[in-house]
């Protein structure tokens, strides 16, 4: 996932060089813009991000994903 709060650089540039960082197992070249969605939200951005990134929930709650996860 990937935001941007101003203007929004070409995808290319904003991942150029990551295939390196991956590895050649996994790489860039499948993937390719999907679309953008924007919401209007009355709250403190940071505690949204909070709630969105927060797992410490999955194990108990979504044991199914928590088995596709590594949290090391």
């Amino acid at each position: 996932m990937f935001a941007a709060a101003g203007a929004v650089p070409p995808f290319a540039e904003l991942v150029a060089g990551i295939d390196a960082r991956l590895g050649p197992e996994r790489n860039m070249a499948g993937y390719v813009f999907h679309h953008r969605v924007a919401y209007e939200i009355a709250c403190n951005w940071k505690v949204y991000v909070d709630n969105y990134l927060e797992g410490y929930h999955v194990p108990q709650i979504h044991p199914g994903l928590n088995r596709l996860l590594d949290y090391r």
